[in-house]
């Protein structure tokens, strides 16, 4: 018999008090991935210079734990790489879960990613789509189901596109495992069969 399951799967035998108990197992499996985290390796040495003050700077052991908690309470999400001088000199690194953030995919493959906002202002909500392309940033704002003009709100970027050298994608999706009703989406760890651990939870 488990301790903290109770006598088998199963049964409803859980206690309340145990009910805290998936987001000890989630806190825990984060600070065991930021804990060992090996060095990140680069091609250049430029790159391993600047490195130490990035991640120093945008706080990523931190990242990286709330990538995991994330991703198993989620499913799937994506880190996000942006550029904002007010904010910072350096690159900024994020990591969205993916209620905020939706794959294009071509041939089964990912080929950007779309990161959500939303905004209210002015009795309207608007949401903010940053879609990230090998090649491209392109900004969308819509209301409700319609796309609007982005200069209609001034904390919106000015440009809609932003081209560069398509080296490469810049965000990186992260999925864990494979939701059974939608091909290509992340399931979430926690979630994938209800037991009762999961039913008191709720």
């Amino acid at each position: 018999m488990c301790p903290v399951l109770g006598r088998c799967a199963g049964t409803s035998d859980v206690r309340k008090a145990h009910s805290g108990i998936p987001a000890i197992l989630v806190d825990t499996l984060a600070y065991l991935v930021k804990s060992d985290l090996n060095d990140v390796d680069f091609e250049s040495p430029d790159g391993a210079g600047v490195w130490p003050d990035i991640a120093r700077d945008c706080g990523w052991e931190e990242i990286i734990g709330d990538a995991v908690s994330g991703v198993l309470a989620i499913g799937d999400g994506a880190f996000k790489i942006s550029i904002d001088p007010h904010v910072s000199e350096y690159p900024l690194l994020e990591f969205w879960t993916g209620d905020r953030v939706d794959f294009i995919r071509r041939h089964g493959r990912i080929t950007g990613v779309v990161f959500k906002s939303l905004y209210h202002e002015g009795g309207a909500e608007y949401e903010l789509r940053e879609i990230y392309e090998p090649g491209s940033i392109r900004y969308e704002l819509w209301e409700g189901e319609k796309v609007v003009p982005l200069g209609r709100r001034l904390c919106f970027p000015p440009t809609s596109r932003c081209i560069m050298t398509p080296l490469f994608l810049w965000p990186y999706p992260c999925v864990c495992s494979k939701a059974s009703g939608t091909r290509g989406a992340g399931a979430a760890c926690l979630t994938a069969r209800p037991t009762p651990l999961t039913r008191m939870t709720k």
